[in-house]
């Protein structure tokens, strides 16, 4: 798997850079030296919790901050990563590398002109880096300095002579400038240089491309698909050029194509709605188009185009609802406000129409001064589109598991059984040792979240051997509770519940038992509208799993007040309450878990999905990031689909 390269520049991996410093501490220099060479191995997640013990013992390790930033960046986790490259900043203040991976991750963002700072900033600290000269060529380009991005890219060429995607990025500036002799001789020396890189025949076909010559271009990236059949961007120029060439069936494989392998990529549904448009599937069109706005809130075109498709279906009101976005996003395009007013005449809105013409009139009066760079940066995140180019089949557990399914929080804490022949545990809980049966060799009764019915045949044995353990009587609390906890791990749920309320002298002052009532109330609960879900779910059966679920928390109530500092209890009340849609109150008990238990990633990860519902988008993203740092592998997954838009 490759190393995430932003779009047109070269990203190399400073994992020679950075001369480690002689530590007292061997333990920090190995797990250092371990989490470089994770990072280098694509293990992103494991790097991250390498270096999270090092900055456990020193939390103003540069390094392991910095290079924590970059497996988080590579997970596409920016928020996190960018926090980590500021951290390491403050302590090195002259770390060139973090600020080039700072201004990197802020130009994923779409944040040009902060990339900008970040990497002038870098390069006048330390002039000496061909990766910095690229990527502050690529950014003049972006903001129409040619000439700015040309010295740049030679710069670096001089810098390093071997580096072909300088000499491709060149090609693809000459190319735009219609100088097709001096594009194609750069495309030459990087073949020279790296005959294999799919972005040579890439740059050829889009030179060929530029120049209407069709199929020309159409054999260069046939070339790329014949060594890569999922490279996304080869199947869309393709299409492009089909586009083209009028042949309507192949484009729209070829669009098919590259939206099959990323959904994610606007760029392909905006082309292929363009397609259908000119072919009169207006239907077709408009469900592109509605992808584009889901993708690309901001997108000015969508909504423009969408608004012209449905004049054309005479939806007037829908049409003057696009327009209206559009001009709300941009007051300055002329044509939203003409064809808004058509759209305004046609119901009989004479007001509307008036006005819209009478705005016509005065901005085309208006002399148009030219743009500052603040104003450009605006201009590009409203007319750029998302356009991710990575196959979705191709993105590895190590990175990020992009998944269409439903996100979901994390479910709720058990006391449950887990087989371990080293009896190693991270999550003992010390009141557990008041179960006195619990004898068991290779055996861990600890806090789990975990499905019972999972468990495995050696795993029921055990339990079974456990209860041939019980006395008659229960004449103890420990009794008790683990009478009720071995038929809690049988899915004997109502029976769990029975032993404790006929025991509840017994138990009536110890917050585990309550705990583990509540546990066994939210299961009962779900098992309900398991069932209920494949058949019609009644208002009845409703009304009984709220009741399961207002149990629970009743439940877990009284184990909060007879025990407040239990981190676990707070945790699965959040999970509970947020199925009776007190989301706020949910959001409060998950950070009381945090305040417990620090390291509760689990409760950072449904924390943050939490105020992503609730619109609360940075705070959202922040937690998840934490959830990250904190060994929740899924978290990147929330990261990668919400959290950089």
């Amino acid at each position: 798997m490759r190393i995430k390269t932003p779009r047109h520049i070269v990203l190399v991996l400073l994992m020679v850079l950075g001369i480690t410093s002689l530590s007292a501490q061997i333990n920090i220099h190995t797990h250092y030296m371990r989490g470089r060479q994770q990072l280098a191995g694509h293990e992103f997640t494991q790097a991250i919790q390498t270096f999270n013990l090092i900055l456990q013992y020193n939390p103003e390790h540069a390094e392991a901050l910095f290079y924590r930033g970059i497996a988080k960046f590579q997970l596409s986790d920016y928020s996190g990563a960018e926090a980590d490259f500021t951290s390491s900043l403050e302590i090195k203040p002259y770390k060139t590398e973090a600020l080039y991976y700072r201004g990197l991750l802020k130009l994923e963002r779409s944040q040009f002109l902060d990339a900008f700072r970040d990497i002038q900033q870098a390069i006048e600290l330390d002039d000496r880096h061909p990766e910095y000269f690229i990527t502050r060529g690529w950014l003049h380009f972006e903001y129409g300095d040619t000439a700015g991005a040309i010295q740049d890219y030679k710069k670096a060429i001089v810098l390093d002579p071997y580096l072909d995607n300088a000499h491709l990025n060149l090609a693809s500036i000459y190319m735009r400038q219609e100088k097709y002799s001096l594009a194609t001789s750069h495309c030459d020396s990087a073949e020279m240089i790296n005959p294999l890189n799919p972005s040579l025949q890439l740059t050829r076909g889009n030179i060929y491309q530029q120049q209407e010559k069709y199929f020309d271009a159409i054999q260069q990236f046939d070339l790329v698909l014949k060594r890569d059949s999922l490279h996304v961007r080869a199947w869309f120029f393709t299409a492009l050029c089909h586009h083209r060439l009028g042949s309507y069936d192949v484009a729209l494989q070829a669009y098919n194509r590259t939206i099959e392998l990323n959904r994610d990529n606007a760029l392909g549904y905006y082309n292929r709605g363009l397609l259908q448009m000119e072919h009169d599937k207006n239907l077709e069109a408009i469900l592109d188009f509605d992808q584009v706005v889901r993708l690309s809130p901001k997108y000015i075109y969508a909504y423009y185009i969408r608004g012209i498709i449905k004049s054309r279906m005479e939806d007037f009101a829908g049409a003057e609802e696009d327009f209206s976005t559009a001009i709300d996003i941009y007051p300055g395009l002329i044509h939203a406000y003409q064809n808004r007013s058509i759209t305004r005449m046609a119901q009989n809105d004479l007001t509307g129409y008036t006005e819209d013409k009478n705005t016509v009139d005065s901005l085309v009066n208006i002399q148009v001064p030219g743009f500052d760079l603040t104003e450009i940066s605006y201009l590009k995140t409203i007319t750029n589109l998302s356009s991710d180019f990575t196959p979705v089949d191709r993105v590895k557990n190590q990175r990020v598991q992009y998944s269409q399914k439903d996100v979901q929080m994390i479910s709720i804490f058990y006391m449950g059984l887990r087989e371990d022949q080293y009896e190693q545990s991270y999550n003992r809980v010390k009141d557990l040792s008041i179960l006195q049966y619990f004898n068991e060799p290779g055996l861990l009764l600890e806090i789990l979240n975990f499905d019972y019915s999972s468990q495995t045949p050696s795993l029921n044995n055990h339990i079974e051997k456990l209860a041939s353990l019980l006395p008659g009587n229960s004449t103890s609390a420990s009794d008790v509770i683990f009478h009720s906890l071995i038929l809690g791990w049988q899915m004997k749920y109502r029976d769990a519940i029975r032993v404790l309320d006929e025991s509840d002298s017994l138990i009536h002052d110890n917050y585990l038992a309550s705990f583990i009532r509540g546990n066994y109330n939210f299961a009962i609960a779900e098992i309900i509208a398991s069932i209920e879900s494949r058949e019609i779910y009644s208002d009845e059966s409703n009304r009984t799993v709220k009741q399961y679920y207002s149990q629970a928390i009743l439940d877990y109530d009284k184990a909060i007040e007879l025990n407040p500092d239990f981190p676990y209890t707070h945790f699965n009340r959040a999970y509970v309450r947020s199925f009776m849609d007190d989301l706020v109150l949910s959001a409060e008990d998950y950070s009381k878990s945090i305040e417990l238990k620090p390291d509760l990633g689990e409760a950072y990860y449904n924390r943050g999905l939490l105020y992503i519902f609730l619109k609360s988008q940075t705070a959202g993203c922040n937690d998840l990031s934490k959830a990250g740092e904190l060994g929740i592998e899924s978290a990147y997954k929330v990261i990668f689909k919400f959290c950089n838009e």
